[in-house]
């Protein structure tokens, strides 16, 4: 059989978007593991013909219309996140016009399986992990068998070195994926995550069918590395892992493989990884070093210990100040992810996140809002209170009510959010000037954007704010 892979992932971005902007934001450029994986299965199989079409790279619905009928495809599998749904229904009700066979599968597809379903334009919703299921239902498809409208995962992969790299998939649909994205690759080494955050879980449950990690060995993963150097024009390779330190034991054997290659003579790229307060320490940091890493992304959250109590973090402020600490002394970057637009948030919640990031003058910080996704803790517990006011699936887009002040949750105050967006993230770019011993104009820039947050007149902010907005460009030149 031929089968097509559809990422779908474009809610925001739109059509033909894909590395437009370069690096710097993951929907423009990164490649869907996911599907990459199942393409790489069924180039390994040898059975069936597979193809990946990414929305990001197409001008509309029209040319998706053409590639289907050129690629005269028996089965379109298609993976989104909750803000893409319509883009996925859309994919979906093409390919059911052409007589195809229709897969969902996913995140949106293991956390509102219903959903999906009761379109009528999905034969087959896959909740869970998609690799071996995938086998399962080819064969009742080849064997002329009626597929489930919802198809629960039993069947999940014990070893993860079993599977072949997703890279193997790339081509020829990435073709060109790294050149105009710095290098940058992507690795996952485990699936799972230690947290039981309020914004994520349990949808990592529903997923990964386990509370627990499963980690790839160090040899499997030093290999997929070599793979990427080998083939690809990488510079930089992130490890995608949601809690890439948590597991000591496995740190030390990925350390321990790196110096037995780097012995004969070859080496790695650099990385990139995710980390959390709580498991980063002094070890850590210098096994990271060695590995050659440049770079950590924490997910700090806030500075305020009532907002980290209510996501149900496990970090405490104390715990995220000795990490980037930590981390700026081993000589990383250190990358603040912030969450706002929090029910019960206050504009002293903000004050006090503010106050932490200029403490850990961080290189990076990634503002991101609130989103209480289906399947979440979030989620069920706002949804039956009437809180989550959704007209359409891509109002969970976190990217936008920083800009518009129009978010998904009615009890929370998206004025602080607009409002306290480019303070936090003028002090990463302070830091950056810093560097490039610039401390007047890192001074003024960070004093210009605190005044945001002041309980100034209107007549006297917005002439400020405006001035700033038309300096902004050179500073980042200077």
């Amino acid at each position: 059989m031929r089968i097509a892979f559809v990422y779908a992932g474009i809610a925001t971005i739109g059509w033909n978007s894909y590395n437009k902007f370069g690096r710097g934001l993951d929907d423009y450029y990164a490649i869907p593991q996911g599907i990459a994986y199942l393409r790489a299965l069924l180039l390994q199989d040898g059975r069936h013909e597979a193809d990946i079409i990414d929305f990001r790279m197409l001008s509309g619905p029209e040319e998706y219309r053409e590639k289907l009928l050129d690629g005269k495809y028996d089965v379109v599998g298609i993976s989104c996140l909750t803000p893409s749904r319509d883009y996925a229904v859309l994919a979906a009700e093409i390919a059911k016009e052409l007589g195809m066979t229709t897969l969902a599968g996913g995140v949106h597809a293991s956390a509102l399986p219903d959903d999906f379903a009761g379109t009528g334009f999905f034969d087959c919703v896959v909740v869970g992990e998609g690799e071996i299921t995938l086998f399962e239902i080819l064969e009742m498809i080849q064997q002329g068998k009626e597929l489930p409208r919802i198809y629960r995962t039993v069947n999940y992969v014990k070893d993860l070195d079993a599977l072949p790299f997703p890279a193997t998939a790339y081509l020829p649909t990435y073709e060109h994926a790294f050149e105009a994205n710095d290098g940058l690759a992507g690795i996952t080494a485990s699936r799972g995550c230690p947290g039981r955050c309020k914004y994520c879980w349990p949808n990592q449950y529903v997923m990964y069918g386990t509370k627990s990690i499963r980690w790839r060995t160090a040899k499997n993963i030093v290999e997929e590395m070599l793979y990427l150097k080998t083939h690809f024009p990488i510079k930089l390779i992130t490890f995608y892992d949601d809690t890439f330190s948590w597991n000591k034991k496995w740190l030390r054997e990925f350390r321990d493989h790196v110096r037995e290659i780097r012995q004969n003579g070859v080496d790695i790229p650099p990385i990139a990884v995710n980390a959390r307060a709580n498991t980063f320490d002094n070890e850590v940091a210098e096994i990271l070093k060695e590995l050659g890493c440049v770079g950590v992304w924490f997910g700090f959250e806030s500075g305020s210990p009532n907002i980290l109590k209510i996501l149900n973090k496990g970090c405490t402020l104390e715990q995220n100040i000795r990490a980037a600490k930590i981390c700026r002394e081993a000589g990383f970057d250190v990358n603040a992810n912030i969450l706002v637009g929090i029910p019960g948030e206050t504009k002293k919640d903000y004050l006090l996140t503010y106050k932490f990031l200029k403490t850990i003058q961080p290189n990076n910080v990634r503002y991101n809002v609130l989103s209480p996704y289906p399947g979440s803790q979030f989620y069920e517990e706002l949804a039956p209170q009437g809180l989550i006011d959704v007209q359409k699936y891509q109002d969970y887009d976190v990217a936008t009510p920083h800009l518009t002040g129009k978010g998904v949750i009615r009890n929370v105050d998206y004025s602080l959010v607009m409002k306290w967006a480019n303070p936090f993230r003028s002090l990463a770019e302070a830091t950056r000037l810093k560097r490039q011993n610039h401390p007047l104009l890192a001074k003024a820039f960070v004093l210009a954007w605190r005044l945001r947050a002041l309980p100034l007149p209107d007549k006297i902010l917005l002439p400020v704010v405006d001035a700033l907005g038309r300096m902004y460009p050179y500073l980042k030149r200077a």
